[in-house]
């Protein structure tokens, strides 16, 4: 079949499975539009108290984007490129129209955003969540995606990395053939997945390595990077000849991730996905939806809109774990439950968000969060532990977002002492804003840390007494 035979017969099925209740095609795949929901305000801000706002005053010193925080480093002013993304999309939001000489100004509709991003942070965060349902459709998507790959589980998904006992030593660029270490490490992975969190990861084990393997070759294809004359020169006879290596785990890491993501996220439904079937078809059009680039960008985002929760580090497998903090439903109880009417999957459910009251969730948020705190410190045999790795179970636990997290244990500590009538416990709260060493540098600093009262925190100690 040749490629216009087979993109005329795919154009056809497209269409037919428009009208079986798919989801639409984004109207954009510009994941360079996507920024952090406090980016978006500041840019209302800015552009509510002037007359005009523009690329080149948001890159200004003066008058530009403030210093931001991304995870535990600051970013001294966001890129041109990312404020590029933000005007676009705001622009495309209708939020702002352009304005002469060379700049936005606010629509009436953007002023109205404004305000709201002024007075209510989390009513902002939905209007912001539904335009970028309306614009990417991701969103939505993701969540009725991760519900259906792992529907026993609430959407619990593992993407799994080689396992963090294997370390092998650098090789020479040359030496890059696929071997049966690899596909031993590669099987390993997913088996680990499975048996902690069982049917994290759904897919067969053939498929697994074949795929892996393709990415694996592919990233072995590629061009190495020049290394610099000073580099490849031999400065004395003793002096061994640059060798150019490369790091098996890094390269296995990302065939894996890549892989991950082409078999569970493609546009055609989980069960059969590598069949191009009418019924199996879950977009207007069978591009990928969210290629790995594009997942990267994603899931920051998705997470800071409480649509999802996600973490590379957590202590019980090595990968990245995610799970949906939401799911589309005809009916729920608010609370726990908050509908945004304005997302809507192809059924027509509307999107509930899990959004526990501290009174609906106190008794079992503190006992998850104890006994979690037990656990880890039975395990390192310390008094303060890392709040990250903890915040990463409780909320695995309790199906909560981290911006949830961060609210219910703000609740909790200001509370300090919770007197328990049935065991006669006092149980107080410690946390710190102290890094520790481990999260200094390299992959900790990609961390996001716990916020109380607007402040980044990353240690927490528990201290109880019994009554006599």
């Amino acid at each position: 079949m040749t490629n216009s035979e087979s993109t005329s017969i795919f154009d056809s099925l497209a269409r037919e499975a428009s009208a079986k209740g798919v989801w639409p095609s984004p109207k954009s795949r510009d994941f360079s539009e996507l920024s952090d929901p406090l980016l978006f305000a500041e840019v209302l801000e800015i552009a509510g108290k002037e007359d005009s706002v523009s690329l080149e005053k948001l890159m200004s010193e003066s008058e530009g984007l403030r210093k931001t925080l991304r995870r535990l480093w600051v970013v001294e002013k966001p890129t041109m490129t990312t404020i590029r993304g933000l005007l676009s999309a705001m622009k495309n939001f209708g939020w702002l129209e352009e304005s002469r000489p060379a700049g936005f100004k606010l629509t009436s509709e953007g002023l109205q955003v404004y305000r709201t991003s002024k007075q209510n942070k989390r009513l902002f965060r939905r209007v912001l969540a539904e335009e970028m349902y309306k614009r990417y459709v991701i969103p939505g998507w993701i969540v009725s995606r991760l519900l259906a790959l792992n529907p026993v589980g609430q959407g619990e998904i593992v993407l799994p990395s080689p396992l963090k006992d294997w370390q092998p030593v650098q090789l020479p660029w040359e030496h890059c053939k696929w071997t049966q270490e690899l596909e031993f490490q590669t099987v390993r992975a997913a088996e680990t997945a499975n048996r902690v969190f069982p049917g994290s990861f759904p897919v067969d084990v053939e498929s697994w390595v074949e795929r892996v393997q393709v990415n694996w070759d592919k990233l072995s294809s590629h061009v190495r990077r020049k290394v610099s004359k000073r580099s490849r020169k031999v400065e004395s006879l003793d002096e061994k000849p640059y060798i150019a290596t490369y790091a098996p785990r890094g390269r296995l890491s990302q065939a894996m991730r890549e892989a991950s993501i082409e078999l569970l996220f493609s546009a055609y439904q989980p069960i059969q996905q590598f069949q191009l079937c009418l019924e199996l078809l879950e977009f207007h059009s069978g591009k990928h939806p969210i290629p790995p680039r594009a997942f990267r960008a994603w899931c920051p985002r998705l997470d800071a809109l409480e649509f999802i929760f996600y973490t590379d580090w957590h202590p019980l497998i090595s990968g990245r774990l995610i799970f949906p903090c939401a799911a589309f439903r005809e009916r729920a109880d608010t609370p726990p439950f908050e509908i945004l009417s304005g997302i809507k999957d192809p059924a027509g459910r509307s999107l509930f968000l899990y959004q526990p009251t501290w009174e609906y969730i106190r008794e079992q948020f503190i006992s998850v969060l104890l006994d979690c705190y037990d656990r880890l410190s039975r395990r390192i045999g310390a008094l303060y532990l890392s709040l990250l790795d903890i915040r990463d179970e409780v909320c695995r636990q309790l199906r909560l977002s981290s911006t949830v997290f961060d609210s219910l244990l703000e609740t909790a500590y200001k509370e300090l002492i919770r007197e328990d009538i049935t065991i006669g416990e006092r149980v107080s709260i410690s946390l710190e804003s102290d890094i520790r060493p481990e999260q200094r540098s390299g992959y900790g600093m990609l961390r996001r840390p716990a916020y109380i009262n607007g402040v980044p925190h990353s240690l927490i100690a528990v201290n109880r007494r019994y009554r006599h």
